[in-house]
């Protein structure tokens, strides 16, 4: 599933996405139901940002990861961070947190893996607005998820 502009809430049915109409239909729980997830990558939370803070969206991520563990106890998961936007869409300070609230739900959890898909990112470069990856943008990402998920994270059995 894919679908630009929602927030965890929308993805979660706590809100229904407004800001992007014509992206997409249900709810994670619609999805676990039609889907045997494996393995998940995730990146969202920027849209969050916007207008609202990071403990509420780090809490609806972990509510996302719990849910989709609920539905597979092996199936994988691919946190991703939040890219540097322009400050007038979101602040550097909020993405920081947001990515440090991510690194550490991954560290404490032995099925999510932390992707920093925006390791070498340059907004004025791999943008077309300041905000979305143009296609040299989606190429670095791409090559980011692909060189993090080569060597798969071990997992622990007796933590």
């Amino acid at each position: 599933e894919g679908h630009w502009g929602w927030k965890t809430s929308d993805v979660l049915g706590l809100t229904t996405p407004t800001r992007t109409p014509g992206t997409g239909t249900g709810t994670l729980s619609d999805w676990l139901g039609l889907y045997s997830v494996d393995t998940a990558f995730i990146l969202l939370g920027v849209n969050d940002l916007r207008s609202g803070s990071v403990t509420v969206t780090t809490s609806n991520m972990e509510t996302i990861i719990s849910d989709i563990i609920t539905a597979n106890s092996d199936v994988q998961i691919y946190l991703g961070s939040i890219l540097p936007t322009s400050s007038g869409f979101v602040s550097s300070t909020k993405i920081n947190d947001l990515n440090l609230a991510y690194q550490d739900i991954a560290a404490n959890h032995t099925y999510v893996t932390y992707l920093d898909v925006a390791d070498g990112f340059i907004q004025g470069t791999h943008t077309y607005d300041g905000v979305h990856p143009n296609a040299l943008g989606e190429e670095l990402i791409a090559t980011n998820i692909f060189n993090s998920v080569r060597v798969p994270k071990p997992r622990c059995t007796y933590c």
